[in-house]
C-alpha cells in the first residue's frame, strides 16, 4: 500500500470562508470559499452582493468571516494542523 500523502492546504487556517473588506484598500473585498466547497456558493454570492450594494448582508452576520479572526494565529499553524505549506514556486 502506498504511503498516505501529507495534507496540503490552500484554504484558510480554520477552513472557513473569508468575506471581508480589505483593510489596506477599503474599496476591495476579499471573498474565498470554505472547505465545504460549492454548496455555499449561492449564499456566498448573495452575501457579497449585499455587502457591496447595501453595505450589510440581509440574511446573516458575516463578521465571523472577517480577516481579523486570524490576528492571533500562531506562526506555526500549518504544522499544528499537520499540513505542509503550499510551495510558492508551484
Amino acid at each position: 500500500m502506498p504511503p498516505i500523502p501529507p495534507k496540503t492546504s490552500r484554504q484558510a487556517a480554520d477552513g472557513g470562508p473569508i468575506i471581508a473588506w480589505l483593510p489596506s484598500c477599503p474599496t476591495a473585498m476579499v471573498a474565498t470559499m470554505s472547505s465545504v466547497g460549492f454548496g455555499l456558493s449561492p449564499a456566498t454570492g448573495h452575501a457579497i452582493r449585499d455587502l457591496i450594494d447595501d453595505g450589510a448582508c440581509s440574511f446573516a452576520d458575516t463578521s465571523s468571516f472577517a480577516l481579523s479572526r486570524f490576528g492571533r494565529l500562531e506562526p506555526d499553524w500549518v504544522m499544528r494542523q499537520g499540513w505542509h505549506g503550499v510551495d510558492s514556486a508551484a
